[in-house]
């Protein structure tokens, strides 16, 4: 996605407003319906931003490929926070100014409430503007991950390895050469009570092995 790209035609307006709406619903500390998926924000996305560039002729021509737009554009006429959203997105001129977009997102869904959201977006003729939207305006590339963003592993975590081969790559990273055979690693300690536990169930020889590891 570049909400911020320069744009040549009523379809491109349209699509790097609705780029930049996703944006700051992203970022909005909101709960949002199960309703609302990627392709399903991508929708209204789309349809606030033609909503607020309507009138412009290459605008209004490209509308047209979605016929079912008009009705959403009634209901947005009386969503008293959406045009203060839809303003603060369409003059960012960086991410910061789509944050305050999120803050103006999140009015919207105050205004509007979770349980009307969700019937909204669940509607038989949602999901059919659904359809012309994507046919129309396709999803960008990277829509997924700005709207549900994967957790990052923590700093050092990866395929999960055992403790002795870690300890041979850290060497080995260490000195800039393989390693033939993973270095030692101390059994770990255990208290007093464990010992005595495991020493009830185990013999001295299988206690050694299974602290080892």
């Amino acid at each position: 996605m570049n909400p911020f790209r320069r744009t040549t035609s009523g379809r491109e307006r349209v699509s790097a407003l609705a780029e930049r709406l996703i944006v700051s619903m992203a970022g909005a500390k909101v709960e949002l319906p199960a309703e609302a998926t990627p392709d399903a924000l991508w929708t209204l996305g789309i349809a606030v931003a033609g909503w607020w560039l309507r009138g412009d002729p290459e605008v209004d021509s490209v509308l047209r490929e979605t016929p079912l737009l008009p009705v959403l554009f009634e209901v947005f006429g009386s969503v008293k926070a959406l045009p203060l959203f839809a303003a603060t997105a369409a003059r960012a001129t960086d991410y910061v100014g789509l944050s305050r977009g999120s803050a103006e997102f999140a009015n919207v869904v105050k205004e509007l409430g979770a349980a009307k959201l969700q019937t909204a977006l669940g509607n038989v003729l949602f999901g059919r503007l659904q359809t012309q939207v994507l046919s129309a305006f396709p999803s960008p590339p990277g829509l997924a991950e700005t709207v549900s963003p994967k957790p990052k592993p923590a700093p050092g975590l990866g395929v999960p390895i055992s403790s002795r081969e870690a300890a041979g790559r850290a060497v080995s990273q260490a000195v800039g050469k393989p390693v033939d055979a993973p270095t030692s690693v101390e059994p770990p300690k255990v208290s007093a009570p464990t010992m005595a536990l495991l020493r009830t169930l185990y013999r001295e020889d299988d206690i050694r092995r299974i602290l080892k590891g």
